[in-house]
């Protein structure tokens, strides 16, 4: 029991805040209880509550968490959460009964606790919306998996493989160092490599390469369809075929590309482009099918963990292309200007 005189001013008036919004959940619920608000929808107010000056988006996220969901999505949503967290004690409690690690077991009473903590806060604060304490249910949930590998009756076996699990963590290690360390060499090249288009190239050819990176964005979507992840998870576990996957992952691209750059030229053609720009996107559209058949070889070694030839591949790509462009730009300096403009035409 709590004194009701040792409870602040502040505290009663959070606590009749609270209350008001229960019942504009349960009002929002009742008249929206199979679809909810919707994302990013105000809640419905029934009791208009005092004004809240220090939580803009009193309206939009609720206090109790719980209950938000099914507010938001319906029950399905509420659903989906219960099912995820009575999935992960009935997990925690199998790796507690056959686990025969003490330590595992040990740890696991106290992941299991974490997970009821976080249930119990978020019924009455902000719990599933605030970033840490999401980190830690989401670090809560991964390890789960590990610990229940632990608890498994191969545990024994894997425990001597120790060498090559050691093996194994240098192995990715290595790996993501070669993707990180290319990533930033390519991202550092095509930083520069903008900054020096706009500052040469002028605003309103600027503008026009813009549109037509634009076009060969779009064409990479339609073309890459999740193919490369795909290819690498079949070729990493090894799966029926996986030795014909390259050829045939190759063979799909170049056929959405066949579909999609025509089309994507005619729309160019339709919204009456200049020449001089519709050149700019069919030469950015070859480039796209080229790195597209270079993505798919550079996935299908990723999936045989060979890092070290895309990782070399995509830096020197990147600097090649900015290194061509900057050796280019003086050519096109002296040229004449073009007298045509890219705009559409007017109706």
């Amino acid at each position: 029991m709590v004194d009701q005189q040792s409870v602040s001013a502040r505290d009663q008036s959070s606590s009749e805040w609270r209350q008001i919004e229960n019942r504009n959940i349960a009002f929002t619920i009742g008249q929206l209880p199979l679809t909810g608000v919707g994302l990013g929808q105000k809640y419905l107010v029934h009791v208009q509550p005092p004004p809240l000056y220090d939580f803009i988006y009193w309206q939009y996220i609720t206090h109790n968490a719980l209950l938000w969901l099914w507010l938001k999505a319906g029950p399905i949503a509420a659903l989906a959460l219960w099912s995820v967290v009575a999935r992960a004690l009935l997990v925690g409690a199998a790796i507690f009964v056959r686990g025969r690690d003490r330590r595992v077991r040990g740890s696991q009473r106290y992941r299991s606790r974490l997970v009821v903590s976080q249930i119990v806060f978020s019924s009455v604060d902000l719990g599933l919306t605030y970033s840490r304490s999401m980190i830690v249910l989401g670090t809560v949930l991964g390890v789960l998996t590990y610990l229940a590998d632990r608890a498994s009756p191969g545990a024994r076996r894997g425990r001597r493989r120790s060498g090559s699990g050691m093996n194994i963590l240098r192995a990715v290690a290595r790996n993501i160092a070669m993707l990180t360390a290319s990533r930033v060499a390519t991202w550092t090249a095509a930083l520069a490599f903008t900054i020096a288009q706009a500052r040469f190239l002028g605003p309103g050819h600027f503008g026009e390469l813009s549109v037509a990176l634009t076009f060969a964005a779009l064409l990479a979507i339609v073309m890459d369809f999740g193919l490369g992840t795909q290819l690498s998870r079949m070729v990493a576990q090894r799966t029926d075929g996986h030795e014909d996957a390259l050829a045939a992952t190759m063979a799909i691209r170049v056929g959405l590309w066949l579909l999609a750059a025509p089309a994507l030229l005619l729309a160019c053609v339709a919204l009456g482009y200049a020449p001089e720009l519709r050149m700019t996107i069919l030469l950015l559209a070859v480039s796209v099918l080229l790195v597209g058949i270079a993505n798919t070889v550079a996935s299908f070694l990723q999936g045989r963990e060979q890092f070290a030839l895309p990782a070399i591949a995509a830096v020197a790509q990147g600097f090649t292309a900015a290194g061509s462009a900057a050796w280019s730009w003086p050519l096109g300096l002296r040229s004449p200007p073009s007298p045509t403009r890219s705009s559409p035409r007017a109706p």
